[in-house]
């Protein structure tokens, strides 16, 4: 078995260094299997195509659909990682024909069974354990912050403030 395969970063440079270590953790089986970097995710000698998202802003949610659309539309087997996963409802992850894996945020661990056969397809509990995880970060950073500017949680409601 062989894995040649390419990358696209979308988004911010904390998502280049999170792209980059992907690639690195993947390199690193070379001794085991044949391995291959293709700079050019077109190119026809690609069979994956590691497609790191951002979902941060609706324009970057929308340029992460067209770009797995893409590279699905090219029969590329797709890799989706980022923070695009935890924003987007599950309709349109299902609708590519091509998702080979959803890598959750910083989940080195799945390369090792993306590479070798041990974890195949769509963990969806990895994508709604995310969407939980960062509504509750929000939620967390929002209180906080309210906290520090004078804002009061509601004895019933304790994401809903009021001024002191």
């Amino acid at each position: 078995m062989s894995f040649r395969f390419s990358s696209i970063n979308l988004g911010c440079s904390k998502n280049l260094v999170d792209l980059e270590f992907a690639i690195a953790s993947i390199l690193k089986y070379s001794d085991r299997t044949p391995i291959e970097y293709i700079e050019n995710p077109e190119d026809p000698e690609a069979d994956y195509v590691i497609v790191n998202t951002c979902g941060f802003l609706s324009s970057a949610r929308e340029e992460s659909e067209n770009t797995l659309r893409y590279y699905d539309s090219l029969g590329k087997k797709l890799i989706l990682m980022g923070c695009y996963v935890s924003v987007k409802d599950d309709n349109f992850l299902s609708s590519l024909q091509n998702l080979h894996s959803v890598v959750p945020f910083i989940s080195y661990t799945t390369i090792e069974g993306l590479l070798f056969g041990k974890t195949v397809g769509i963990d969806m509990s990895a994508i709604v354990r995310a969407k939980v995880a960062m509504k509750q970060s929000k939620e967390k950073k929002l209180t906080e912050y309210l906290e520090t500017v004078g804002g009061k949680s509601m004895k019933n409601n304790e994401s809903a403030f009021i001024w002191k």
